[in-house]
């Protein structure tokens, strides 16, 4: 009378003996079985189900489950007859019972029924759509654990609601029910053969291509499945040939790529890994995927290849599409940009990659080779159609860049590689610029520090300055070759670490700048320097027409305080460098040794390319190395200082030319005039070798000569009145000595005395500090009074803080708060140097340290003359107020009227922000 019984009587009962649990009546029937057979009037609740199972206790679980492996006299299992009595049998029920027992839906009755049978033979009985729902549902749950019934697996409708519970599952809760699960399983690891019709493929390519969120379609391609022998794979790796395509596309990186991680290739700035694009799943291509760390070159390449134009083919690798996380939620946003954003942003790390760490990427079509590794393969004993080949592909493709307007700046063998086995192409445009012939809105230079690199540089970019030039250049470049001093001086690890500790220290704060700020800027800086210092070659100095740009205008900054003018992108320094290339190709060798950077190892090569003339003995060497006259010739035009040829003048060139017989005509010409030439270089050498005999010939003095000079010498010293009629000395003057045009005398030049003026001061100067030095080491070793030091050190700071809290604001209190931070800063190196050399005006030692330190920083003069003339005004200022009678009350004091009008007269807001004040305060 289960309809009658409440569950605290069954407890109750089953507390008395719970070994009545599993006994069966005459009918082989349990109390389980009997409960899910009479409940009529009403669904028989889960809590009684759960009570006649047997609620088991830790460790007991198994036993209780028993209960639900008893059969009747029919050889029925509580499930079949669950299944007899659906209608009053929830669904909670049922899964109570496929828990306990999941096995139950394989076992058939006597009869031969399982009970799917059972219950779908009582379909007819359904009627009303409510209870048709849930009669499909219950059909479905028992169905998920046992689905090889092949009169049930391919029923249509029963399909189509497994797909709508998976979508609505996945929807809601992100993940599937283990039912769920368990059927989408078994749906995707049918074979073929068990699949003929194409069913269940056709649902899974459905169910896939109706979820939307990438996120969830990875979760159902990924789900672990444990196979035959144990071992646990995804369930893309269990599945036949078809349905392995769907579920793979489910898992493409950016839903289009399959990452093939063991070709991968890093560089500082990007890694690029080899992919399968699934765009046509019937035919994968191979592509190369450039992800890039700096947003900034990933938009400059892009913005130049949207300006490359159509034409017979590619100059550059081809682009198949990019992606761009900075371009989420504007206008310019792809379809790709999210995807991309959300697969590197999973953490997958395929082949130990950070892939979060490349916000841009470019994907390329698959290309071959570098230029670079085929010359180290080929060049030995290459043919002439192998460098005819290899010079017409280069040429055509520098060709069609210089037509959509692009120079790329950096022509080298690394910047090539092969498109299949066809042709030569730009592996990327990330030094190219645009040209200024173009576009003449823009004005874009060559030189810009920290993009170029010297080995890639024509000569007109090189420059010779004079010592007044050198001064001029160093005081553009002083930040730059400032950090490159600070580098020098702290390289020592154990210096570097006591700086940093100390300057983290007055900076303050966790959010704040911090020391490790400024070492990567001064390393920077160093570096850069090192590229563009000027080189000294003899008595000479040379250096490139480099500039900085703005980071906010793009534009040089101050190119009027450089001793040089800027030369403008043009298509010479690609024409320059295709010569430098070719004779690479054709000879085997480099024309000027070049660092991985692609700058130029060699200081004298500076001088070489500043000087450069093709008719000089190191061009001349270099250019008989090439055998081939048409080619020797066409090098020349490439590689001449003057050369104004485009890329269409170059591709008609002889050596270029297909007829056989123009081009020996012009070979013919090419020869006849290097032979003039070298007749005329011939001529020329043995002038100078004429000239050079002759000179050693009168440099020799005769013995006689020699003796008359010692018997003169000898005859001054003895007869001091005697005229001397032979020369006794010679002294070699650094100057050439002009003559007096009235006293008829020899003098020296004035340019020439302010130069010796100049230099004599620069000697004093150093041999002064360098006593000042000495005697310091001499007196107190390396320690130089170490405590004494830190002690004033100490005071200096105790005497700036009235300085550093008062309130500066305007002009007029900033001068005085330098002044004064000046007089504090040498009173302390006063009482230094008196300590450590009490012989040495000390006074004196201590201002000039101290207007050294501050020159380049700011003009002490202007502040003293500033803040003496505002004096002058305020105590006239104050007299007015006395006058008026009405000190007592002036609301504000005499110096701010007096910065007012400052300001006014400036035009500037000489207000300071902390911080701002805190800057100048470490500068100084």
């Amino acid at each position: 009378n289960i309809d009658q019984c409440s569950l605290d009587v069954l407890l109750t009962l089953i507390c008395v003996d719970t070994k009545t649990l599993d006994r069966k009546n005459k009918d082989g029937l349990t109390p389980l079985h009997l409960a899910l057979l009479n409940c009529a009037e009403k669904p028989i609740s889960l809590d009684i189900v759960k009570a006649l199972i047997g609620g088991a206790e830790d460790g007991e679980e198994e036993e209780a489950n028993e209960v639900l492996k008893i059969a009747d006299n029919n050889g029925r299992l509580p499930l079949h007859l669950a299944c007899l009595n659906f209608e009053h049998i929830p669904l909670d029920v049922l899964k109570e019972l496929l828990r306990g027992f999941g096995g139950a839906a394989c076992v058939p009755m006597s009869d031969g029924s399982l009970p799917l049978d059972i219950l779908e033979g009582l379909r007819h009985t359904v009627t009303r759509p409510q209870d048709v729902l849930d009669f499909n549902e219950k059909s479905d749950f028992i169905f998920a654990h046992h689905p090889d019934i092949e009169q049930y697996r391919n029923e249509p409708s029963r399909l189509g609601r497994i797909s709508n519970r998976i979508k609505t599952e996945l929807l809601a809760n992100k993940c599937l029910s283990d039912e769920s699960r368990m059927i989408w399983t078994w749906m995707c690891m049918l074979s073929e053969e068990e699949d003929k019709d194409k069913m269940h493929f056709i649902t899974i390519s459905q169910t896939l291509n109706s979820i939307r969120d990438d996120s969830l379609k990875r979760s159902l391609a990924s789900i672990e499945t444990v196979t035959e022998d144990g071992s646990i794979l995804p369930l893309n790796a269990c599945v036949s040939e078809r349905v392995a395509i769907l579920l793979k596309r489910c898992l493409l990186f950016a839903d289009r790529y399959e990452l093939l991680t063991r070709d991968i290739e890093r560089a500082e700035g990007w890694c690029k890994i080899k992919a399968l694009d699934w765009e046509d799943s019937n035919d994968q291509r191979t592509v190369v995927i450039k992800f890039m760390k700096n947003r900034n070159e990933f938009v400059h390449e892009s913005n130049l290849r949207s300006k490359l134009t159509s034409s017979a083919g590619p100059s550059v690798i081809p682009m198949i599409e990019c992606f761009d996380v900075g371009r989420l939620g504007t206008g310019v946003e792809t379809s790709g940009d999210a995807k991309y954003e959300y697969d590197i942003s999973k953490g997958d790390n395929p082949g130990g990659v950070d892939l979060s760490q490349y916000p841009c990427a470019i994907v390329l079509q698959e290309y071959g080779a570098s230029l670079s590794a085929v010359l180290k393969e080929r060049i030995t004993g290459a043919s002439t159609e192998t460098i005819l080949t290899f010079a017409t592909d280069i040429s055509d493709a520098v060709r069609r860049l210089h037509c959509s307007g692009l120079s790329h700046g950096g022509i080298g063998a690394s910047s090539f590689v092969q498109m299949g086995s066809k042709y030569l192409v730009f592996e990327s445009l990330r030094s190219a610029s645009v040209m200024q012939d173009t576009d003449s809105s823009r004005k874009e230079y060559i030189g810009e520090a920290s993009c170029i690199s010297t080995g890639f540089l024509p000569p007109e970019m090189f420059v010779k300055l004079s010592e007044d030039d050198v001064r001029v250049y160093m005081k553009y470049w002083s930040t730059f070759a400032g950090d490159a001093d600070i580098k020098v001086l702290l390289k020592s690890d154990d210096t570097r670490k006591s700086v940093a500790n100390k300057v983290n220290s007055f900076l303050g704060g966790d959010n704040g700048p911090k020391f490790s700020d400024l070492w990567a800027r001064v390393t920077s800086n160093a570096e850069l320097w090192d590229k563009i210092r000027p080189r000294k070659i003899g008595d000479s100095y040379y250096a490139i027409r480099a500039y900085h740009r703005s980071v906010t205008s793009g534009k040089p900054v101050h190119p009027e305080k450089l001793p040089y003018e800027l030369r403008k992108t043009d298509a010479r320094q690609d024409t320059w460098t295709l010569g430098l290339l070719l004779y690479e190709i054709m000879t085997g060798e480099v024309m000027f040794r070049t660092a991985k950077s692609g700058d130029i190892e060699e200081d004298s090569s500076f001088a070489t390319l500043c000087e450069w003339d093709l008719s000089g003995q190191f061009e001349q060497e270099k250019l008989a190395k090439v055998c081939n006259p048409v080619a020797r010739d066409l090098l020349r035009t490439l590689l001449s200082s003057s050369m104004r040829y485009d890329m269409d003048d170059v591709r008609h060139h002889a050596f270029f030319g297909n007829n056989e017989v123009e081009s020996r005509q012009q070979a013919l010409k090419i020869l006849k005039r290097d032979k003039h030439v070298r007749i005329q270089r011939d001529v020329m050498i043995e002038k100078e070798n004429r000239l050079k005999r002759r000179t050693k010939e009168l440099a020799f003095v005769p013995k006689d000569i020699q003796v008359k000079l010692e018997h003169s010498t000898w005859t001054q010293w003895d007869e001091l009145d005697a005229a001397p009629t032979v020369p006794t000395s010679f002294v070699l003057l650094p100057y050439e000595l002009e003559t007096d045009e009235i006293s008829k005398l020899q003098t020296v030049s004035a340019d020439d005395q302010k130069k010796a003026l100049s230099y004599g001061q620069a000697v004093a100067t150093f041999m002064h500090y360098t006593a000042f030095s000495r005697n310091i080491s001499k007196r107190y070793g390396h320690e130089i009074t170490k405590d004494c030091v830190s002690t004033k050190l100490w005071e200096y700071s105790e005497l700036n803080k009235s300085t550093l809290k008062a309130t500066e604001g305007n002009l007029l209190a900033i001068c005085r708060g330098i002044l004064t931070r000046v007089k504090n800063a040498e009173q302390v190196l006063s009482d230094i140097i008196r300590t450590v050399l009490p012989d040495v005006d000390h006074v004196l030692e201590a201002k000039k340290l101290v207007r050294g330190a501050v020159e380049g920083i700011v003009d002490v003069e202007i502040c003293r003359d500033i803040t003496d003339k505002a004096a002058v005004v305020e105590k006239a200022v104050q007299s007015l107020y006395c006058v008026a009678n009405d000190s007592s009350n002036q609301l504000i004091t005499t110096e701010q009227i007096v910065s007012e009008q400052l300001q006014k007269l400036t035009g500037k807001d000489t207000s300071l922000e902390e911080d701002i004040k805190k800057k100048t305060d470490v500068e100084m």
